[in-house]
């Protein structure tokens, strides 16, 4: 097998969307594909090719992204694939291999990316860097300690008027939070839209609250209908809820937990240190488990160290 590895072209930019789709057993929309195209770019997604045609795949958007005290522009890993014909032939190791070389020659301090399974990256050079949350509450068991009291009013809209409240509220909460990249309208349509299966088919709610200040808070979700012998079993996943205050924070999970016909409640990827724990009566039904979350590998280990702050003074 004659493999060459090497940069796209623009023009070969569609075809690598469609490999990395089918590679991961999906077939992308038109609008998939463009909303790829906005984000990629093809100097930095890089591909192997049997012939004329593209076999494996990887891609690095570069972003902003918050580390303790700051943020670092960081090459955000994704697109990593082999097509299942070419499977275990060494391509997916040249192509991991080849991309910290090229974040090297970027002078990028440090490159992540979400694990398809936690057992691929290491090898690579990445470790586990931020864990998660997941939570999974039934409604009927999600009444709040005494003392809640709503704060201000929530507001259903469309997604178009979501937009700007939502890059502002990420904008005053992400540098409190190593790992949070910063948001603009490109990355926020990549971000709400990179959905596969049947969550393509659902629609996304916006919620926002406001206060006498203004908007304060957002929570984006998703309907599962589950209408087992006429009654509803259904079940609401929170895609992504940020507040910039604990009042409009606690008013938003009230709103997302008193949804009319849902049974239960999901989120994936909350804070580990969610103070959700701590606002319903009962915790444990929250069913919180942790999980991996953001992997991190040091491209350049003294930039990246000296990038960061650190709680106390001292030397390395």
């Amino acid at each position: 097998m004659d493999l060459q590895i090497r940069t796209i072209s623009e023009r070969e930019l569609v075809p690598f969307i469609l490999a990395a789709s089918t590679a991961s057993g999906d077939a992308p929309s038109d609008a998939e594909i463009e909303r790829e195209r906005r984000m990629a770019g093809p100097e930095r997604s890089m591909a192997a090719f049997d012939g004329p045609d593209i076999v494996g795949t990887s891609s690095v958007f570069t972003m902003p992204m918050s580390c303790p005290g700051g943020e670092i522009d960081v090459g955000f890993l994704t697109s990593v694939g082999v097509l299942p014909t070419h499977r275990r032939r060494g391509i997916n190791t040249e192509l991991m291999r080849r991309q910290p070389d090229d974040a090297h020659d970027r002078s990028e301090l440090v490159s992540v990316l979400y694990a398809s399974e936690g057992g691929i990256y290491g090898r690579f050079g990445y470790g586990l860097g931020t864990l998660g949350l997941v939570i999974e509450i039934e409604t009927a068991r999600s009444a709040f300690v005494r003392g809640y009291a709503p704060s201000g009013s929530m507001h259903l809209v469309d997604r178009q008027e979501a937009v700007k409240p939502i890059l502002a509220i990420n904008g005053s909460t992400r540098l409190d939070r190593p790992g949070m990249i910063q948001l603009d309208e490109r990355r926020l349509d990549y971000v709400v839209s990179h959905e596969h299966g049947e969550e393509k088919e659902r629609p996304t709610f916006f919620a926002l609250h406001e206060d006498d200040g203004g908007v304060d808070g957002f929570v984006a979700y998703k309907i599962r209908q589950d209408w087992p012998q006429g009654y509803s079993r259904s079940t609401l996943d929170v895609r992504d809820l940020q507040a910039t205050n604990a009042p409009a924070y606690a008013d938003l999970w009230r709103f997302v937990l008193d949804v009319d016909l849902i049974e239960r409640v999901e989120a994936w990827s909350r804070p580990l240190d969610e103070p959700l724990l701590h606002l319903v009566r009962e915790p444990r039904r929250l069913h919180a488990r942790m999980i991996d979350n953001l992997w991190v590998r040091l491209v350049d280990l003294e930039g990246a160290l000296r990038a960061r702050r650190y709680v106390t003074d001292g030397r390395l």
